[in-house]
């Protein structure tokens, strides 16, 4: 586990590492934590794997599974450019994972115009020190996307223009910095978006023209800080209760973003109300859906 640190610094050195799911590493990556407070720093140990040596993994369409290791560079530009292919040709990746990983770029981290196949992404509980995230333009086809417990700490996250064709996205409890944080143009495709728990952090966050289609859309205790949130052209499908609920009050008015932060709200706050009244084994979707005009009313006699 990261902890909050002041400092950190790195060392490489040319011993094996194997974690403990037995994933193989040439090298070990050494990270030393200097913490406020705290006498001791706190050490952490990740595999390495030279750069060229996970180029050559993409060359042979191999399954990239680089859980629990150090990354200070990881740029699909710069594999194109090694490549002397074109600066906009997709790269297919047979799935990607990077659980528990620790990503210090002083470059973006990229994987703009990726596609994605067979095998899932997953970078659950990965920990991003240095470099903004570029997902730009990348296809997901039928794939999962795990993006749930991740420090992304400060920088942008672009994940604009990106295609989904089925598969979960889910960013449950992962925590933003600063900076922009852009979805926009995005088809989340057919399977179920969790932005649940999620701390967006300051900075502006854009889901304008962004596509989430059928399936369950959860923002249940999401928290947003300073700066622009933007639903603008957005369009939902069918889903959850909460979807269904944004979808009614945008029928009644055009204000998208307040349309998204009042149904999270009323949706959350029937929730509790119920939860108070019954046991949460006892409590369906349904029931929260029924309970909603009693939620509005209860409102209502509160004001003074």
């Amino acid at each position: 586990m990261i902890p909050e640190y002041s400092s950190y610094r790195v060392e490489i050195k040319n011993l094996k590492f194997i974690t403990n799911d037995g994933i193989r590493f040439p090298k070990t990556a050494i990270v030393t934590f200097n913490v406020p407070e705290q006498t001791h720093p706190v050490v952490e140990l990740f595999g390495y794997q030279d750069l060229e040596e996970i180029y050559n993994l993409i060359d042979n369409r191999e399954h990239l599974n680089l859980d629990y290791c150090y990354f200070n560079k990881f740029s699909l530009s710069d594999y194109r450019q090694s490549r002397k292919l074109e600066a906009k040709e997709f790269v297919e990746l047979n799935g990607f994972s990077a659980r528990y990983s620790f990503f210090d770029s002083p470059f973006q981290i990229d994987f703009s115009y990726a596609k994605i196949s067979e095998k899932n992404f997953n970078m659950e509980h990965a920990y991003i020190a240095k470099g903004f995230m570029n997902f730009s333009y990348a296809i997901f086809q039928d794939t999962g996307i795990n993006l749930s417990n991740v420090n992304f700490r400060d920088g942008d996250f672009d994940f604009s223009n990106v295609r989904i064709t089925k598969g979960e996205v889910n960013f449950k409890n992962s925590l933003f910095g600063k900076g922009k944080k852009d979805f926009q143009y995005t088809d989340f495709g057919t399977g179920n978006k969790l932005f649940t728990n999620i701390e967006f952090n300051a900075g502006e966050v854009s889901f304008i023209n962004t596509h989430f289609n059928d399936g369950d859309f959860s923002l249940k205790v999401a928290r947003f800080g300073t700066g622009t949130v933007s639903f603008h052209f957005a369009k939902f499908g069918t889903g959850d209760v909460l979807t269904g609920f944004i979808a009614g009050l945008l029928a009644q008015q055009n204000d998208i973003e307040k349309a998204v932060v009042t149904a999270v709200y009323l949706h959350s706050l029937a929730a509790d109300i119920l939860a108070e009244k019954r046991s949460k084994l006892d409590i369906l979707a349904s029931d929260i859906q029924n309970y909603i005009p009693q939620t509005i009313k209860f409102l209502e006699s509160s004001v003074v």
